[in-house]
């Protein structure tokens, strides 16, 4: 997650079928099981977001600014916690890793061929950069 400057990784995104993420939370790793959102707030934004699983694809996603969430962590204690701002963000893009979704599948089609073409760009500099 580090050496790709990532801020959040599933388990099921490097193989493995268990119900966990790791994410940054006030600038510290941690890593949740058996994470639940128990409330979303009404307000939204949108933000654009990317992800490890997809290289170069930034897409605005319109999510909760706010979030209440269950968890447990690794000396299996249960947490409870409220996520705002990034730290929802991070959240709700792991949690939809999670449950088997993309974080691009709620978007229009129009949108994510634009996005599409715009990652192709990206990963020539990303390319080029190395």
């Amino acid at each position: 997650m580090r050496e790709h400057e990532g801020i959040g990784l599933t388990s099921n995104q490097i193989g493995l079928n268990l119900s966990a993420f790791a994410m940054i939370w006030d600038s510290k790793p941690i890593v949740v099981f058996n994470p639940e959102i128990i409330e979303y707030s009404e307000e939204t934004t949108y933000f654009r977001e990317l992800c490890l699983s997809y290289p170069g694809l930034e897409i605005a996603i319109r999510r909760s600014e706010s979030i209440k969430a269950q968890f447990e962590v690794s000396d299996g204690s249960t947490k409870g916690a409220v996520f705002n701002g990034l730290s929802s963000r991070i959240f709700q893009h792991e949690m939809e890793h999670v449950n088997g979704r993309e974080y691009f599948w709620e978007v229009s089609n129009f949108i994510l061929k634009q996005a599409m073409k715009k990652r192709k760009h990206n990963l020539k500099k990303m390319r080029r950069d190395v």
